[in-house]
């Protein structure tokens, strides 16, 4: 139900330049979108309005107003027609990133039991081999010193994963195929994303007609996958990973399961979300521990504290600081870095009057980074996530995997690997930033990703 609505002469302006800069507004958001974001907040406050060519775009940039929109009143706020929906839906058809309302409340009843905390547990001893396998292949680049982009490294094995986590087979060449499509077409929707002008899929200009074909050969792949898997469930095999579990699942109201296209698309939203997930949470994690060697040292501590041995899930609530390193990264670079909806009704967000069929837009890199919660925002501590420093903190002030019902459904799968793999590593390497490489954040419709990648040479503890 929407909040208490003002009449329209008692209703306060919201904030924000003029109406007539909605070309020069578009410009400086496809050159820098982070800057472009933090700007409008900090110049304007907890509620801005501005134009962007035919957009008109309420950003929300206090705590209070993200928890209204992503849980209070989160009936009131869709995704269907925000910018950029077309595209999502170009690659992951009706997956839970996509659909809406009481559909979207159905499927997610039927995939979240199998993303139970005790599910996700059972695939950690497979992160650590997975991640031993990885260190095997850098030997090499180890003893000669040369240098590796740790961003693509870790890609290739947080995609392995969730590929060995959904199929539970030895299918390495097929993830590294895989997190080749994945990344060629998310750099194909983040253009699309960039520019609300670009030409529908229908136009046959170039880039269109290799969206088309990256996403129909990741089809394919998948398809032949789920064939495969009812042809070998049809002999009487048995399996116990994501797929079986998702091919089981029946909807409570019609007892149907789900088809192949259903499986398909919800096998794409895990792919693509859960492989992205880990692998900025990581590489962000890697840099951030490399620039500061203290905090460094403090977590190959801890992990060497375990023994002679590779950590496990039980070992997790061991690893305080770890943890807090990671989150102190997702901090400064949140994997989410921008949650756009559409409102339904007018609502007030803030003591502003938001009218109905409004984009809204919150910002979780923009909140991490407000220096109102978080003193001296743009320094990495992570002693601000260690257990006796985030009493009373305000929930909405740090939501890396969004919040409300439609929290991130791989969580709990990307905080376990997360801390399994950087533990891994560092127990038995050091790495270190290539000198003089640039490493710069930049917008993917995925997340923040390295510009240039992220260089890095290994060296053994």
């Amino acid at each position: 139900m929407a909040t208490s609505i003002l009449p329209a002469r008692a209703r306060p302006a919201i904030p924000g330049p003029s109406d007539l800069a909605l070309f020069s507004n578009l410009r400086k958001l496809q050159e820098n979108q982070l800057h472009f974001l933090t700007h409008m907040a900090r110049t304007y406050g907890d509620v801005v309005r501005y134009r962007l060519a035919h957009l008109t775009i309420y950003q929300v940039n206090h705590p209070d107003g993200a928890a209204q929109i992503l849980q209070g009143n989160h009936k009131n706020y869709g995704i269907e027609g925000v910018p950029g929906f077309k595209t999502l839906k170009l690659v992951f058809g009706d997956g839970l990133i996509t659909i809406d309302g009481d559909r979207w409340l159905r499927q997610r009843r039927l995939v979240q039991p199998h993303f139970h905390h005790r599910q996700v547990a059972t695939y950690g001893d497979m992160m650590v081999q997975s991640t031993l396998d990885l260190m095997e292949q850098w030997r090499d680049r180890r003893v000669n010193e040369l240098p590796l982009d740790m961003n693509t490294e870790l890609s290739r094995l947080t995609l392995l994963n969730v590929v060995q986590a959904l199929f539970s087979m030895d299918i390495k060449q097929d993830a590294a195929y895989l997190d080749k499509l994945t990344m060629e077409l998310a750099e194909l929707v983040s253009v699309r994303f960039a520019n609300p002008l670009y030409p529908p899929l229908a136009v046959p200009i170039p880039g269109n007609k290799k969206f088309i074909a990256l996403r129909d050969a990741f089809d394919s792949h998948i398809y032949r996958a789920i064939r495969q898997r009812r042809a070998d469930l049809a002999e009487g095999r048995e399996f116990h990973d994501l797929l079986a579990l998702l091919m089981s699942a029946k909807d409570a109201a019609t007892g149907e399961p789900m088809s192949d296209k259903a499986l398909r698309d919800e096998i794409c939203t895990f792919v693509s979300a859960g492989s992205g997930t880990a692998t900025q949470a990581l590489t962000w994690s890697f840099y951030l521990l490399a620039a500061h060697p203290d905090a460094e040292d403090r977590v190959r501590r801890e992990v060497t504290a375990l023994g002679n041995r590779l950590p496990t899930v039980a070992d997790l609530p061991q690893l305080p600081y770890t943890r807090a390193v990671i989150d102190e990264a997702m901090r400064l670079y949140s994997p989410v870095w921008v949650l756009t909806r559409r409102s339904l009704e007018a609502d007030m967000i803030c003591g502003y009057h938001i009218p109905p069929r409004s984009t809204v837009l919150v910002s979780p890199y923009v909140m991490h980074r407000d220096p109102t919660y978080w003193p001296d925002p743009e320094r990495f501590d992570p002693e601000r996530f260690l257990p006796a420093n985030t009493a009373g903190r305000h929930p909405y002030s740090y939501f890396p995997f969004g919040g409300g019902p439609r929290l991130c459904l791989g969580k709990d799968f990307a905080l376990m690997e997360t801390a399994l793999v950087l533990a891994t590593v560092m127990q038995r390497y050091r790495a270190r930033l290539l000198p003089g490489h640039p490493v710069e954040a930049y917008t993917r419709a995925a997340g923040l990703h390295p510009r240039y990648g992220l260089l890095m040479t290994l060296h053994e503890v």
